[in-house]
């Protein structure tokens, strides 16, 4: 199977985790480009935490990227650290999203 894997996609099979990872920046990078684009035709704040939360989730997981794959700049633990607060930064976002009211002023008919 791995020579398999080798053969046709060109990188090792410990390797597969690292495209992964990669691409899962770039859909985020796609959805926040995606959700902020409809934040200005709209200005809805739901649609603004949205963006915010896939923002904030591209950054996060490239930066963990880069720490743990290329430099290993930080400790371990602090990388959990401040993986785990910014996963709680993206939930509370997406909460914000789902249970925010978009108030829009009405004219007042006069």
């Amino acid at each position: 199977m791995m020579e398999f894997v080798e053969l046709f996609l060109g990188f090792k099979i410990t390797q597969i985790h690292l495209v992964v990872k990669m691409g899962v920046v770039a859909f985020c990078v796609l959805l926040f480009a995606l959700t902020f684009t409809a934040y200005i035709s709209t200005r809805s704040r739901k649609i603004a935490f949205a963006s915010a939360a896939f923002g904030v989730f591209a950054i996060q997981q490239f930066f963990t990227y880069v720490d743990e794959y290329m430099f290993n700049i930080v400790r371990d633990d602090i990388r959990y650290a401040y993986s785990s607060a910014l996963l709680l930064l993206i939930l509370i976002l997406f909460f914000l999203a789902i249970v925010k009211k978009d108030y829009k002023k009405e004219s007042v008919k006069q």
